[in-house]
Parts: structure tokens; C-alpha cells; sequence
């Protein structure tokens, strides 16, 4: 089978014997956590206001968390055939750059987002090293907005004491999940036109051996 081939089996979940990709697997348990339908992705959010035991009903921490790694690691693995390699390695920067219309400030955002959650499970992050990296968010389930991100003109300082709702960088959920979900169909519909590459230094091995299961 050639590399096209493979590659749109994988993405597809088309894919003989036992073996199951990670990554697709994310991809279905950040649908289900969030409430999504778990082929197409489309928006069937669960009641994600409701609160018993100090748990969410909807999972949406923990299903926000896979859809991340999962643009993550499809950055990490897939990027268009001809495009030269980004020097970021982050594979939520490249995802994003190769596969959205997102601005670099907003990529940086999301990315930072995905190290609240996966280092800390919560929703502030402070990077001494690099200030745009610094951001104390807040989490919009708002319907009827086109943003993806909302950056404040004066941004979270990092400072603990500050509380100024006006520094909060604020996400708007639902549309973060449907970029997502627009990123993966735009990764297959590059598939199909046999224009996309493995960009692994290991090639087919490296990603069976490091993003698979048997």
C-alpha cells in the first residue's frame, strides 16, 4: 500500500487487523466526552451546566483536553505535501498554521490553553520565560459569537492578586471545537487529493510504533 493510501485509511478509521490509531481514538473520546456525535462531530452538547458530586455531566474539561492533544499530535504527524517544514515544532502550532485560518497571536493561544488544561487541569498559565505564553482564561459556552478567542487589550500579568475580569483571555468553546473538528476535515480532504505527507523523520514505522495500538 502506498503512503497515500495509509493515510487515508488511518484518517478514515478505515484500517485492517487489529491495529487502532491513538490519535482517532482521541478524536472519538473528546466527541464523546463532550457530547458530540461520535462519526460526523457535529454539535449534540450534553447539559454542560449541571453539577452533581463536583463533577461536570458533559466531561467538557477532559473532553476539551483530548481534542487538544488530538491537534496536537495530528500536527505532529501529518503536514501538506510541498509546505516547508515549520521550524515550531508545537504540533498544535503547526496544525493550526497548516490547517486553519487562525492568526500566529491566536494559535499561540490556543496552544497555551492546551498547557492550562494538561499541566495543571485549570484555566492559568504563567511562563516566566515568554510573556505571550501567560494567560489566566475564561471559558464562553455562548452560541451566537464568531470568535474562536477574545485577547483583552491588556492581557493577564501573570500577578495572582490581579483579578480583573478585563485581563481574561476568553475562549469560546463551542466554536473551538468546531475549528477542530474543521481542521481534521480539512486534513482529509487533503488526504484525498494524495496532498498530504507523513512528516515523521521515522516515516510509516515511527507512526505505527509511537501512535498506535494492537
Amino acid at each position: 500500500m502506498n503512503q497515500d493510501k495509509f493515510i487515508q485509511n488511518i484518517l478514515k478509521m478505515e484500517t485492517e487487523g487489529e491495529r487502532k490509531y491513538t490519535f482517532m481514538l482521541c478524536l472519538r473520546s473528546a466527541r464523546n466526552l463532550v457530547g458530540s456525535n461520535l462519526e460526523t462531530g457535529k454539535c449534540e452538547y450534553n447539559n454542560i451546566y449541571n453539577i452533581e458530586k463536583g463533577l461536570y455531566h458533559s466531561h467538557m474539561f477532559t473532553g476539551l483536553i483530548n481534542y487538544l492533544i488530538f491537534l496536537e499530535i495530528i500536527g505532529t504527524i501529518f503536514k501538506p505535501k510541498g509546505r516547508r517544514e515549520e521550524k515550531q515544532k508545537n504540533g498544535i502550532y503547526k496544525s493550526l498554521y497548516y490547517f486553519s485560518d487562525l492568526t500566529i497571536e491566536e494559535i499561540t493561544v490556543v496552544r497555551s490553553l492546551r498547557n492550562a488544561f494538561a499541566h495543571n487541569f485549570g484555566l492559568a498559565i504563567k511562563n516566566d520565560e515568554d510573556n505571550k505564553f501567560t494567560h489566566k482564561f475564561t471559558l464562553s459556552f455562548e452560541g451566537d459569537v464568531d470568535d474562536i478567542v477574545s485577547i483583552p487589550v491588556e492581557k493577564w500579568n501573570g500577578h495572582f492578586d490581579d483579578k480583573r475580569e478585563s485581563s481574561f483571555t476568553k475562549i469560546y468553546v463551542y466554536n473551538l471545537i468546531k475549528l477542530i473538528e474543521k481542521v481534521y476535515q480539512n486534513i482529509i480532504t487533503c488526504a484525498e487529493k494524495n496532498e498530504l505527507e507523513i512528516s515523521l523523520t521515522g516515516g510509516e514505522k515511527e507512526l505505527n510504533t509511537r501512535f498506535s495500538i494492537v
